[in-house]
């Protein structure tokens, strides 16, 4: 009874593990979309920035 006992801890410790992988690997797409967004309007900046400096020439 005792091994079953280890056995379920480490099974559950290697769940909660798995579960943490998981939720970094979330929190980095999420970043990669914020960065895409951030890069995206950083484009558009650009872009607006040159049609004002064509219009003031």
């Amino acid at each position: 009874m005792a091994e079953t006992s280890i056995n379920q801890k480490i099974f559950l410790e290697q769940n909660g593990k798995a579960l943490l992988l998981l939720e970094a690997q979330v929190l980095m797409v999420e970043y990669n979309k914020d960065q895409n967004n951030i890069n995206n309007l950083n484009r558009k900046i650009i872009r607006l920035k040159k049609h004002v400096e064509e219009l003031d020439n």
